[in-house]
């Protein structure tokens, strides 16, 4: 009976403990129900609020977002620009899915309107059956004027700044605007060559008023580097443009122009460095030509016995830029020699010195002018020395002064009698023209804006210069000869840059040219067959005959197509004309000869920076060709 009846209170309780154990079940799971269920409620109910457009992707809200409708979009704080503008460079819109990526770069659009002081921003707000956008904008005021600050000496007057601004007053203020009108003001800074002008600063204040900083580009210091024989003062007292002066581009190129016509430099190129004030470090840097040259020969005749010659020519003499020639001729019937020297400067002002003596003979001729085939050969020598100076006046116009002194006479070849003397040869004879001392002093007047004198591609040259022989000085021969020459080039490709890098001479050889020039001399006494005019030949009209026509008036003529052919090589096509008219006569038109033809350049290296020239000359007039040699351009 009591085994029965505990099994009963057994069952009972476990019983009991099942049935109380199922209740607490049921019980935690309705809670944990009602929990998730407010849970829910919780996150459909907020929207997040980014306080910038900016959201990384760990900010984003999760994918049920997407399926939020932009129900409205309400812009505030614009007062000019109208709703219809911001709402046209949106993407997003009332009625379409919200998409966050697509309102952030709606942002960046309004921003990119330029009309707003700082970035847009936005806030969500929940609406029945969506989510409404309110984009919160700055205006920029409205424009009231220009306030101007220039670091630098002010090239331009603040009142032409502000003039150079093309925004009415009261029009709203927009970046697009702004940065036409700085670009308009950096641009009259370049069209002057002060191309490292720059604007630096631009605020606009509450009122209106945009603040422009100007730098008009100022330079620091310049150096030099690649020199190991020049030395720097060679290269840097060529240069106008100073520490402390606005960099002017154009200005700048003429400097080492100038310096490349030194004939010291294969090559210069240029680098720049900005200090943190934004001033410029100009680097020079150089690669130095051969400058130095030697030549030796020697033979031996029976008729002349020993002969030997040399000659020595340095450029660049204890690297100061200065110019030494030696050249001898020993033995022979004609012994000759020349010593000569030139200084770019010996003062502060940049004078120039030149000083030559020499002992030289050369065959020479006189032509009849009606028939070239017919004329007088001679060998004429010289003998004498001269000293020169250059002052410059500025940067383009030259002084000039030489006096020389000259002893001549003529040696006829072959047994010729003076009465067999072609008629030109015999007035200079009758005329006591022939021989004789000739003492002299010249004086000089030079305009020259080419960028490159070996080889010009744009500016001109003009010259006048007068000589009077005798008189005070002495001599036999007293005469007023007085000459000017204008020579100009046009550049058919023109660049511009806003930082020259360099020069070299294969950049001269890349330009096509036209050139031209012009010369008119003339002279009033007895004129010396040495100081005589001369036309024809190589120098002057290509393809005649070396002095084909002398006497003591002259015009010539030449126009000249040059043009790139291959790094270091170019071609020409010129046509020549000119006229010479012995002592006595007038200039006269029909003895005027004229040739044209073509040929080409060559820089050779060693041979230093002029191109070895080549021409072929066709004599129109007489109907003759000749192939000529030489060094350099003719002009």
């Amino acid at each position: 009976m009591f085994q029965l009846k505990s099994r009963f209170f057994i069952t009972l309780i476990i019983t009991v403990f099942i049935v109380f154990g199922a209740g607490i079940l049921v019980y935690a799971e309705e809670n944990q129900g009602e929990k998730k269920t407010e849970n829910t409620e919780e996150e459909l109910t907020p929207i997040p609020q980014p306080e910038t457009p900016a959201t990384t992707e760990e900010e984003k809200p999760p994918a049920a977002e997407k399926e939020l409708v932009v129900k409205a979009i309400e812009i505030q704080g614009n007062a000019r620009i109208l709703d219809e503008q911001i709402l046209a460079v949106m993407v997003t819109r009332p009625g379409r899915t919200f998409v966050y990526s697509e309102l952030e770069e709606d942002m960046v659009r309004i921003g990119e309107m330029g009309y707003f002081r700082t970035p847009p921003k936005y806030i969500l707000e929940p609406m029945e059956g969506g989510v409404k956008v309110l984009i919160l904008i700055e205006e920029n005021p409205p424009f009231s004027g220009v306030k101007v600050k220039i670091i630098g000496p002010g090239l331009f007057k603040e009142e032409e700044i502000v003039a150079m601004f093309d925004i009415e007053k009261g029009e709203i203020i927009g970046s697009q605007r702004l940065a036409e009108n700085y670009e308009k003001i950096e641009d009259a800074y370049r069209q002057k060559g002060y191309t490292a002008a720059t604007i630096v600063g631009a605020e606009i204040d509450n009122q209106g008023v945009v603040a422009v900083e100007i730098n008009e580009g100022i330079i620091k210091e310049f150096k030099v580097q690649g020199n190991t024989k020049t030395k720097s003062i060679v290269i840097l007292r060529e240069l106008t443009l100073k520490p402390g002066d606005v960099y002017d581009s154009v200005q700048f190129r003429r400097d080492l122009e100038k310096i490349f016509a030194l004939q010291l430099f294969e090559d210069i190129t240029v680098d720049y460095e900005l200090t943190d004030d934004r001033q410029i470090i100009v680097i020079i840097n150089v690669t130095e030509a051969r400058t130095g040259q030697f030549g030796f020969g020697a033979g031996y005749s029976s008729q002349d016995g020993f002969l030997g010659e040399f000659t020595y020519t340095e450029r660049n003499f204890r690297g100061m830029g200065q110019r030494v020639n030696l050249m001898g001729q020993i033995g022979g019937p004609n012994p000759d020699f020349m010593v000569s020297f030139y200084s770019p400067t010996i003062d502060k002002r940049g004078t120039s010195l030149t000083t030559e003596v020499f002992l030289l003979s050369s065959t020479d001729r006189v032509r009849n002018i009606d028939n070239p085939e017919e004329f007088t050969k001679f060998i004429m020598e010289r003998k004498g020395g001269s000293i020169g100076f250059v002052r410059p006046l500025n940067e383009t116009d030259d002084l000039s002064a030489k006096l020389s002194f000259l002893d001549g006479s003529i040696d006829v070849e072959g047994d010729v009698d003076p009465a067999d003397y072609i008629e030109q040869l015999k007035d200079y004879m009758q005329r006591g023209l022939l021989e004789g001392t000739s003492n002299s002093v010249q004086l000089g007047f030079t305009r020259d804006t080419r960028d490159f004198a070996l080889d010009p591609s744009e500016g001109f040259s003009a010259n006048i210069t007068g000589t009077y022989y005798g008189g005070l000085l002495g001599g036999d021969f007293d005469a007023l000869k007085v000459s000017t020459e204008y020579r100009t080039y046009f550049k058919l490709n023109k660049e511009r840059e806003q930082f020259v890098t360099g020069v070299s001479p294969t950049r001269f050889h890349k330009n096509h040219v036209i050139a031209f020039r012009i010369f008119l001399g003339g002279a009033t006494g007895g004129l010396s067959l040495f100081d005589s005019f001369k036309v024809g030949g190589s120098d002057s009209v290509r393809g005649t005959e070396e002095a084909l026509q002398t006497g003591d008036k002259s015009i010539l003529a030449n126009l000249e197509y040059r043009f790139p052919i291959i790094t270091n090589l170019s071609g020409a096509i010129f046509i020549d004309s000119g006229t010479a008219a012995p002592p006595g006569e007038s200039l006269n038109m029909d003895n005027v000869v004229t040739s044209v033809g073509g040929g080409i350049r060559y820089r050779i290296p060693f041979f230093g920076i002029a191109p070895l020239r080549l021409d072929y000359g066709y004599d129109i007039k007489n109907g003759t060709s000749r192939v000529t040699f030489g060094f350099g351009q003719i002009f």
